[in-house]
């Protein structure tokens, strides 16, 4: 997993390539405890490069999109991989999530 991110005035846009499993997510999560604060205004999440997510990894999503939401700011995804949107929607949580 690589994971970049890019700070603008108004959002924080952080880029995702490979893979979120168990072991990924638990470095993502290190790094979203060091680097997401202060929350920005509106949060990008770019996965157009995720190749594989498991149940770690949306459990994960999940987390991120309730702490922004927290914060009175807005997480947004964008890029996601029609393999994974596939399963999203099969599992019934493609609808919690918003979408750029």
């Amino acid at each position: 997993m690589e994971i970049l991110e890019e700070n603008l005035p108004d959002k924080k846009i952080i880029k995702v390539s490979g893979s979120i499993s168990y072991r990924e997510a638990q470095r993502f999560r290190k790094y979203l405890d060091k680097n997401l604060y202060p929350i920005p205004q509106a949060v990008l999440l770019d996965l157009h490069d995720l190749v594989e997510i498991d149940s770690s990894g949306i459990a994960l999503l999940f987390m991120l999109n309730d702490q922004v939401k927290s914060e009175g700011s807005r997480m947004k995804i964008c890029g996601l991989p029609e393999k994974i949107h596939t399963i999203f929607k099969k599992v019934k949580i493609d609808d919690l999530f918003e979408y750029d």
